[in-house]
C-alpha cells in the first residue's frame, strides 16, 4: 500500500494456543511497526507481572502500554492480525492520537487485573481503544473456534468518555453491522449518573441511548422521526443477562445472555454463551459460538453468517445460509444450505426409536420430538401440565428454556410419557 498507513489488530496465541491476546498497532506503508499500545497486567509498583497475566485478587493492575514502554510482547510475535483502518500518515495519526487519550484515561482508573484474566482484561483494553477510535472490532481470520479470548469486546470506559474523546478529534464513529454513517454525536452525563448518547446519521436516521448501571436501551428512529426499532438489555446478579429486540437494531454483543428477537425484528447479533430466540418474520444475522438458537415457525426467518458450535432448534420456514460447524436437532429446514465444514444434524434416522417428547412455554412455544422421531417447533398449543404433557417454561426465560431443550434432546427416553400424556389430553 503505497503511502497508505495502516491501524491493525493482532491476537497472539496463549497458553499453546487455547488463549489469546490482542494488542493494536499502526504499521507503515512497509509493514513495519511504527506505534503500539498493549494492555498487560502490572504490580501495584506498575511492573509487568510475568506473562502479562494478574493471578492475585485485588493485586495486580490493568495498564495500557506503548511500544517504548513493554517489549514483552510485541507485532512481531507470531500471530494473526486484521486491518482496522487505512489511510494517510495524517489520517491514522488523528485516530491513533483519540487511542492514546483513551489509553491514559484507562490508565487514570487504575483498574485491578482479574484473576487469571477472566474479566476485564488486556483484551478489553484493545477492544476499548478501538471504540475510542471511532472503528469497528472485527473477528479476526484464522483464529480456531476453541481459543478462549476472556474481556474481547468489552469497553472499560464511560459511554460518555468515548463520545468526548471523539468529539475532541473531528471523529465520527462506523456504525457496526450498518451501512449508515454518523453525522453528528453527543453525550450528556445525567445526574443520577446514568449516560445518555444522541446520534445522527447522513441518511437521517438517529439513535438515543441511555446507559445505566445494570441497563442499556436504544431506540433507532427513522427520518419522520417514527421508531424504528428498540433493543433493551438488563443485567443483573451473576446470572446470563437479559435483552430483547423489537423492529429493526443494529449489531449488538450479546455474550453470556438470554435474547428474544419479536416478531419481524432484524439485528445483527454477536457473542459467546448466547440462548437465542427468534420469532416468526425475523431476519438475524448471527456471529454466535458455543450458543442455543431457537426459531419459531409460522413465517419465515433468516439465519445468515453462522459461527459454530452452536445447537440449532429451526422451525419451518426458517433459512439458513452457510451452517457451518453447528449441531441442527431435529429436522433440516428446506432452505437450509451447508457450507461443507463437518455439520452435524440430529434428524429422526439418528434419534433413539419410539421417542416421544415435548418442550413447551405457557405461552404456546413448544418443541417436540414425535412418536416418529420427528422434532416439531411451534408457536400455539400450549402446555399446561408440568411434568406430566411437557416441561413448561416462561418464553421470555430464554436460559430456562434452552436448558430444557437441552435435558430433553439428550435423554429423550425418559420424557417419552410426555406425548403419551398429550394425546391422552387431546
Amino acid at each position: 500500500m503505497d503511502g497508505l498507513y495502516q491501524i491493525v489488530e493482532r491476537q497472539l496465541p496463549l497458553l499453546g494456543g487455547i488463549s489469546g491476546h490482542n494488542l493494536l498497532a499502526v504499521l507503515d506503508p512497509n509493514g513495519n511497526v511504527v506505534f503500539e499500545l498493549n494492555g498487560f497486567a502490572t504490580d501495584p509498583n506498575g511492573e509487568p507481572a510475568a506473562l502479562g497475566i494478574g493471578w492475585l485478587p485485588l493485586y495486580h493492575r490493568l495498564r495500557v502500554f506503548n511500544e517504548t514502554e513493554l517489549s514483552t510482547f510485541n507485532l512481531s510475535d507470531p500471530g494473526t492480525e486484521v486491518t482496522l483502518f487505512t489511510g494517510s500518515l495524517q489520517q491514522v495519526t488523528l485516530r491513533w492520537s483519540a487511542a492514546l487519550d483513551a489509553a491514559i484515561a484507562i490508565n487514570a482508573k487504575n483498574f485491578f487485573y482479574p484473576p487469571i484474566g477472566l474479566g476485564d482484561n488486556s483484551n478489553s483494553v484493545a477492544s476499548t481503544l478501538i471504540a475510542a477510535m471511532g472503528l469497528t472490532e472485527t473477528l479476526l481470520p484464522g483464529v480456531p473456534f476453541y481459543r478462549f479470548v476472556p474481556g474481547d469486546r468489552s469497553i472499560l470506559l464511560n459511554p460518555a468518555t468515548i463520545v468526548n474523546i471523539d468529539q475532541r478529534y473531528g471523529i465520527l464513529p462506523t456504525v457496526s453491522g450498518s451501512t449508515r454513517v454518523v453525522d453528528l454525536q453527543r453525550a450528556v452525563n445525567n445526574a443520577d449518573g446514568s449516560v445518555t448518547i444522541f446520534t445522527a446519521y447522513k441518511d437521517g436516521t438517529s439513535t438515543i441511548s441511555h446507559y445505566s448501571q445494570n441497563r442499556f436501551e436504544e431506540t433507532l428512529y427513522g427520518v419522520d422521526g417514527g421508531e424504528l426499532g428498540n433493543v433493551s438489555y438488563s443485567a443483573a446478579g451473576s446470572g446470563k443477562a437479559s435483552a430483547t429486540i423489537r423492529g429493526q437494531v443494529g449489531e449488538v454483543n450479546f455474550d453470556n445472555t438470554n435474547v428474544t428477537v419479536l416478531r419481524g425484528g432484524q439485528v445483527t447479533a454477536t457473542g459467546s454463551g448466547v440462548n437465542l430466540l427468534v420469532m416468526p418474520n425475523s431476519t438475524v444475522q448471527t456471529t454466535t459460538f458455543n450458543s442455543t438458537l431457537i426459531t419459531a415457525p409460522g413465517g419465515s426467518t433468516n439465519l445468515t453468517n453462522l459461527g459454530s458450535n452452536n445447537n440449532l432448534v429451526l422451525g419451518l420456514g426458517t433459512t439458513v445460509a452457510q451452517l457451518g460447524n453447528n449441531t441442527i436437532i431435529g429436522p433440516v429446514p428446506p432452505n437450509t444450505t451447508d457450507s461443507g465444514t463437518g455439520n452435524t444434524s440430529l434428524d429422526p434416522e439418528n434419534l433413539p426409536l419410539g421417542t416421544t417428547v415435548a418442550l413447551g412455554s405457557s405461552m404456546g412455544f413448544s418443541a417436540s420430538i414425535d412418536e416418529d422421531d420427528v422434532v416439531h417447533v411451534s408457536a400455539g398449543g400450549e402446555v399446561d401440565e408440568h411434568s406430566r404433557t411437557g416441561l413448561l417454561g416462561d418464553i421470555s426465560d430464554i436460559d430456562g428454556l434452552a436448558e430444557q431443550a437441552l435435558r430433553v434432546l439428550r435423554d429423550p427416553r425418559e420424557y417419552r410419557e410426555f406425548g403419551q400424556a398429550d394425546r391422552a389430553l387431546i
